[in-house]
């Protein structure tokens, strides 16, 4: 096999020879748009917490379990392939290599661009990724917030709560004061 631009080929694909570096970029783009389908099934979770949609709202989580099963097989690939890289570039692999020690490590510069470009877009993904997640979270504590408020109204009324009692009397109130239900559910 024949090497392209100076580098060792992995395997061939389609007639064209593909290297480690290519491979990389190429699985940086599919964990891009892994979570570029997360960020699509959190704005779907978003509007079924809002609507109460519990159902719905478990299928999207069923779904968001698989998008999440298949990116950390592609980070799994990932590491690999950065370690591949890195002996594509005569290098030590160092186990712990981020994306921006990458780009340190490239030398040609269309290379160190097209790292930055994807790392760029990982980095925006994801953040847009993690302020979903920090909204649903938000809404969700809301519900569940809402639903002890509602529950707290059921179980005993608000008469007499301020005011202080001897606690003789205390009980015999709580005791005459139940409200529709006795115990939380």
């Amino acid at each position: 096999m024949n090497s392209v631009a100076g580098r060792h080929p992995l395997f061939t694909k389609w007639g064209q020879t593909v290297t480690a570096f290519q491979q990389l970029i190429d699985n940086l783009e599919q964990c891009r748009v892994q979570y570029a389908e997360l960020v699509a099934l959190g704005e779907q979770k978003k509007d079924r917490i809002i609507n109460n949609e519990i159902e719905a709202l478990t299928e999207l989580l069923s779904k968001e379990n698989r998008v999440l099963n298949r990116l950390a097989e592609l980070e799994r690939a990932c590491t690999q392939q950065i370690a591949a890289y890195q002996q594509e570039l005569g290098l030590q692999p160092l186990a712990a290599a981020t994306l921006d020690d990458l780009i340190r490590m490239t030398v040609k510069e269309a290379d160190k661009r097209r790292l930055e470009d994807a790392r760029r877009s990982l980095a925006e993904v994801t953040q847009s990724l993690r302020t979903l997640n920090e909204t649903n979270q938000l809404l969700v504590r809301q519900s569940l917030d809402f639903i002890n408020y509602s529950l707290d109204l059921f179980t005993v009324g608000p008469e007499d709560d301020m005011v202080y009692q001897a606690p003789a009397q205390h009980n015999a109130t709580v005791q005459q004061r139940r409200g529709i239900f006795d115990t939380r559910a």
